[in-house]
Formats: C-alpha cells, structure tokens, sequence
C-alpha cells in the first residue's frame, strides 16, 4: 500500500488540493476570474460536466466558455507536454 501526504483548502471559488510528497497540485476552479497563475501547469477545461478542452498556456483571450477549470501542477520533474499527452492518449 502507497501512503500520499496532502493538504486540502477549500473556499467558494476554488478547491486546491497538494500532494505534499510530490511537490504537484490540483486546483478546481469555480470561477475562471480565478485563475490568476496561468503560466504553471495544465488547464482542463468543463461545461455542464462535460470535457471541453485541454491547454498547457491558457490566457484571458482563449479560454473556452467554461464553468469548472482544473489546474494540474505536476512535479518539476514532470513536462506539461508529457503530462498532456499522457491525459489525451487515455481519451479525457
């Protein structure tokens, strides 16, 4: 069995959650405004809980009409591109 260490902060416009051992987190977005540090991880994008698209360099201009944003932050050893074509080739 693999133990994970995290914290979890929750509040009306986001839930972040951190993986304390690998240095990575994943953050769900409520309101795009909130999104305020697009130059770190991979965007997944959400519209009536339904997938709607995938960026690694989203900004105010291109993001999708979109009601839930996901922001995964991968350790610094893992590439954005690495990790999105890993997410794409298991069909989002």
């Amino acid at each position: 069995m693999m133990t994970l260490n995290a914290e979890l902060a929750l509040d009306n416009e986001k839930a972040e959650l951190t993986l304390t051992d690998f240095d990575s987190k994943v953050i769900i977005f409520y309101d795009k405004n909130e999104l305020t540090d697009i130059k770190h991880g991979l965007f997944l994008f959400f519209k009536d809980k339904k997938f709607k698209s995938i960026q690694s360099t989203p900004d105010h201009n291109n993001i999708p009409a979109a009601d839930t944003m996901v922001q995964i932050i991968p350790p610094k050893t893992l590439d954005n591109d690495d990790l999105k074509q890993c997410l794409t080739l298991n069909d989002l």
